[in-house]
């Protein structure tokens, strides 16, 4: 579960990476190594395990990530498996990458539908949302089988609920004020 550590793990990359100037450096680096781990869950389980030293941890995230990332970056992985909280690298990145692109300008949208959307649907959802909201947009897509069909999205506090589930929700509510 994300709890605040995270999101102070985060902050401290980003006043890193405002200082050398690296911001957008330092989200292409968290991103590959977020998709390293999406793709060996081996790793991911080494790293995490309890049994296998520190020391065997660092020396495989050196001769893993050494020269393809920036050094920063490896401190950060470091003291996430120092502290036992390696599993929470996704959510360290998701809270740096929300806080290089606000200060940017840049606004993300959660947006939850029950399919993924077309490449044409994602393109005019961006350009209706920078539209509203004046900003850049970029988008964080959920798929939620819960939803029958519609789009739900999230900027900020604000929420656009377009979906079928809760259209009839209020159609049902206002039949039952009708009578």
């Amino acid at each position: 579960m994300r709890d605040i550590a995270s999101l102070k793990y985060a902050y401290a990359l980003y006043e890193v990476a405002l200082k050398e100037n690296k911001l957008d450096e330092y989200l292409e680096d968290l991103k590959g190594v977020l998709e390293v781990f999406k793709a060996s869950y081996d790793l991911l389980e080494f790293l995490k395990h309890p049994e296998i030293p520190f020391q065997n941890k660092t020396s495989l995230i050196s001769n893993v990530f050494r020269g393809r990332i920036n050094e920063e970056i490896i401190k950060l992985l470091n003291l996430l498996v120092k502290h036992d909280r390696i599993e929470d690298f996704r959510h360290v990145y998701k809270d740096y990458r929300k806080l290089a692109l606000e200060h940017k300008g840049i606004k993300i949208a959660i947006v939850k539908t029950a399919v993924e959307l077309t490449d044409e649907e994602r393109k005019l959802l961006i350009e209706k949302l920078s539209k509203k909201y004046g900003s850049e947009i970029e988008l964080d897509e959920v798929i939620d089988k819960q939803i029958i069909g519609g789009v739900w999205v999230r900027v900020k506090d604000e929420v656009l609920d377009g979906t079928i589930k809760t259209k009839l929700d209020m159609m049902k509510k206002a039949s039952l004020t009708e009578r």
